[in-house]
């Protein structure tokens, strides 16, 4: 389950004319499956994985973490260059928003649980024997 899409990542992770032509849309949708397979290590601590529905603050936290892995792995940086200390900083600041949503400290917008499932069982009753 993918909590953002192409277009999330570009509004909220970074802006396409900042990336490298070399970065595939692939790339990117490889970079957000990962960050939001990270993603449901926090919060299946708290919430009945999958989710069917979350909001903003999900989707750009998923974004941060995958704009600086998709950079780390496949441009490289300087950590020391300002413009680079963005990502780091931000990745960081969704990595600590996760910590504490999975300790109940903050709740996500919009989430929405996967019910628990039902019983399925089915019985059958009958007031003769049947020799079964």
């Amino acid at each position: 389950m993918n909590y953002a899409a192409a277009a999330d990542f570009d509004r909220f992770g970074i802006r396409p004319e900042a990336l490298p032509q070399t970065i595939s849309a692939q790339d990117k949708d490889a970079a957000i499956s990962a960050a939001s397979g990270r993603a449901d290590s926090y919060l299946g601590a708290r919430f009945r994985l999958p989710i069917s529905a979350w909001g903003d603050d999900l989707r750009q936290a998923v974004c941060a973490i995958a704009a600086f892995e998709l950079i780390a792995s496949q441009v490289g940086f300087n950590p020391e260059a300002g413009h680079n200390m963005v990502l780091v900083t931000r990745k960081e600041d969704a990595i600590r928003w996760f910590e504490q949503v999975s300790r109940g400290h903050v709740t996500p917008a919009g989430i929405v649980e996967t019910p628990p499932p039902t019983s399925s069982v089915s019985r059958v009753k009958s007031n003769r024997k049947r020799g079964w």
